[in-house]
């Protein structure tokens, strides 16, 4: 993938400011529905599938909520290298889930091998990974982290 998700600050450019300065779309109206459709479609090329693209109106924190809320139980593994991760991790626990911790120093990426260790010694619904971890400057191999996940816990 060439493009970096990561927050700002950036520059904005003019005509996106122009645009920011209109009034408010109603969440309700047919208008903004056809805007949530096109941009699932346009997500759905960026990162490569057809699966659902899932949408919220709200801040990461919220996303997180949710994905714990509706996909995990009981117990999830949250991999911990920075506050972003840090944060799946306090959400998970403030939802009432049990969540263990691969945690390793800030500005250090999480391994395919630890990640193998963790599952092979204990059953988890979900595991939370953030792939770049803005909070310390650290990528975490992801893919390859992902291949763990699958050939451990398929």
């Amino acid at each position: 993938m060439s493009h970096m998700f990561v927050p700002g600050p950036v520059d904005v450019a003019p005509e996106v400011l122009a645009a920011m300065a209109q009034p408010m779309l109603p969440h309700r109206s047919k208008e903004f529905e056809e805007i949530f459709r096109r941009t699932e479609e346009k997500a759905k090329k960026v990162f490569f599938t057809q699966n659902r693209i899932f949408q919220g109106a709200c801040s990461g924190s919220g996303m997180q909520e949710a994905g714990i809320r509706n996909f995990v139980q009981e117990s999830v593994l949250s991999c911990v290298n920075g506050a972003f991760s840090q944060r799946w991790n306090d959400v998970a626990t403030s939802n009432g889930k049990k969540a263990d911790k691969i945690e390793v120093d800030y500005g250090e990426a999480i391994t395919p091998d630890m990640l193998r260790d963790a599952l092979k010694a204990k059953h988890y619904e979900a595991v939370t990974i953030v792939h770049n971890e803005t909070s310390t400057g650290v990528q975490n191999p992801v893919e390859e982290l992902c291949r763990v996940v699958h050939e451990t816990s398929p």
